[in-house]
């Protein structure tokens, strides 16, 4: 492989494609962190990466995340999405988590957070990767998402109304495991 020719500038690309993404590129969240943990050894596939990512960045300037809203406020409610690779880095074998959180209605849809982040341990099988991205997205968003849109949904409601995060999970193992009460 060898050591990559980009090593040098490559901090500085990084930390100004990733203001951009948390403001309003969140599909490169991932790719930006990946590259961001192997700085100190970087190599000639990072510098690979890193092409690949500012060429995705330049063909796709015109994309832009959008949000609609055409309900009644008391028809929105709050939503999750948690999603895990299973050893997606392909250095240390740990998961990524993603998450993604929007309110919707019949004609609604508003994104208002989302995240990727790495696993602090190796995970043995799918529904662990899984079960430990739901955790963490029901920690860093789901509770979060109680208060404020509570309070912001919450005066249109009657007393006594409870918002509820309604969260969405792709792996069936993983889903019986949280259905079950047990973990």
């Amino acid at each position: 492989n060898g050591e990559g020719q980009l090593g040098v500038m490559a901090a500085m690309m990084l930390m100004t494609v990733l203001y951009t993404c948390r403001v309003a590129r969140p599909e490169i969240t991932r790719a930006i962190t990946f590259l961001a943990k192997r700085i100190t050894k970087w190599d000639f596939r990072c510098d690979q990466r890193l092409h690949r990512l500012m060429c995705y960045v330049n063909c796709a300037t015109d994309d832009q995340m959008m949000g609609w809203i055409g309900d009644d406020p008391t028809e929105l409610s709050a939503h999750l999405f948690c999603d895990a690779d299973f050893a997606g880095c392909p250095y240390t074998l740990k998961s990524t988590n993603g998450c993604h959180a929007d309110i919707q209605g019949p004609n609604s849809r508003i994104p208002w957070s989302s995240g990727s982040n790495g696993q602090t341990s190796t995970a043995q099988s799918t529904p662990e990767a899984e079960l430990n991205s739901l955790n963490s997205g029901l920690k860093s968003r789901g509770e979060p998402c109680l208060d404020l849109l509570g309070t912001i949904l919450g005066q249109f409601h009657d007393k006594g109304w409870k918002l509820t995060v309604n969260v969405h999970e792709d792996n069936t193992t993983a889903i019986a495991g949280v259905r079950s009460g047990k973990n």
